[in-house]
């Protein structure tokens, strides 16, 4: 399915690219899910920058076409969600895969305690 987002031309390329939050900061996505029942409302999960600690990391909502993104999850500087999944039987409910991680130029830092699977219960 092709949904439009605003610059982009659709959701493939903001799921291989990123998306842009406000004009100062591009978010990192990792993947995309759109509501069974409801197109026009689409969850991304987000992983932000992977070199430095940031506020673009957790699960992101928009259901007017991208022009507002609204973090629906967030967990730490430090923890990204990199996978979500929508309940088929229910989809109120949304599973987050999450996982901390930060590379640096000589190692990678990877996972915590806040790493793990989500559990959140959405509006619709």
């Amino acid at each position: 399915m092709s949904h439009s987002v605003p610059g982009f031309t659709n959701l493939r390329t903001v799921e291989r690219h990123g998306f842009t939050l406000d004009s100062r900061r591009r978010v990192r996505s990792q993947k995309f899910r759109i509501h069974p029942e409801d197109p026009n409302l689409v969850y991304l999960a987000a992983l932000g920058n992977a070199f430095v600690p940031n506020e673009e990391r957790g699960l992101f909502r928009f259901n007017d076409g991208g022009k507002t993104w609204q973090k629906s999850l967030y967990i730490s500087s430090k923890t990204g969600v990199v996978d979500l999944a929508i309940d088929p039987a229910n989809p109120r409910v949304l599973y987050a895969a999450a996982w901390t991680g930060e590379r640096k130029r000589w190692t990678i830092v990877s996972g915590s305690e806040e790493s793990g699977l989500y559990k959140k219960h959405g509006r619709r």
